[in-house]
């Protein structure tokens, strides 16, 4: 009698198993890492931003009030940096109501983000299908958002107009020149906040999207799909 072939431990191969390969179980591709590594940050710098975005809604208007005049150098500009931040604070109001759902969006988007991303590093099922959704969901956000500090910053254009002139009056009395450099303040730095926006916001579009499109491929797809144990098979006969 002959004894009974046992599996090499090194290479886990039943001879008892027809055609058992070899199969990397658990093996993640360098995608996917790339892929949640990139929206774990844009996940933690969203929670960042997030909670800032909250401190200003709660509290933007006492601290733009209790440090506008700071820099002014004569009482006169303290008191035109004064009014033009209590306009200001007047303008935020009409924004309120659509900063404060954007913020609580942002923070539970990010959140989930930031969660969703972890479990598919792990590539677990219900990690990449909430990634998946997170992701989607972020593309309509990032489009709200944008659309809501562009007018935002629109809104705020005149009031920057009309008073950055008079904080950069000349105290000698030659106002002509200061003035003018004044209003090209105003409209750079309304322009400058608008484009950086923009491009902030179409790198996050990419990378979401290119998040969606590769957890959407069926040979990543795969790998998320429960494995079953292969049934052991009876030795063929002779």
């Amino acid at each position: 009698m002959t004894d009974t072939p046992q599996p090499n431990p090194f290479t886990d191969v039943n001879p008892y198993r027809v055609g058992e390969r070899l199969d990397l179980v658990g093996h993640r591709p360098g995608g996917i890492t790339a892929i949640c590594i990139i929206v774990l940050v844009l996940g933690v710098l969203g929670l960042f931003s997030g909670v800032l975005k909250g401190v200003n809604v709660l509290f933007g208007a006492q601290m733009q009030q209790a440090f506008g005049s700071i820099g002014a150098v004569t009482g006169e500009q303290a008191k035109v940096q004064a009014e033009m931040q209590a306009a200001i604070a007047v303008e935020m109001k009409r924004f309120i109501v659509a900063n404060s759902i954007l913020c609580v969006a942002q923070l539970v988007l990010c959140g989930a983000l930031v969660y969703s991303a972890l479990k598919t590093l792990g590539l677990k099922a219900a990690g990449r299908k909430l990634l998946l959704a997170v992701c989607m969901c972020l593309l309509v956000y990032e489009v709200a958002q944008l659309i809501t500090f562009t007018f935002q910053q629109l809104s705020m254009s005149p009031i920057m107009e009309l008073y950055m002139p008079r904080i950069m009056k000349d105290p000698s009395g030659n106002n002509a020149g200061a003035e003018k450099f004044g209003q090209v303040i105003a409209k750079m730095s309304i322009l400058v906040g608008v484009v950086v926006q923009v491009v902030w916001t179409l790198i996050k579009f990419v990378a979401y999207a290119v998040a969606i499109w590769y957890l959407r491929k069926p040979q990543v797809i795969a790998l998320f799909e429960p494995r079953s144990t292969p049934d052991l098979l009876k030795p063929e006969p002779t």
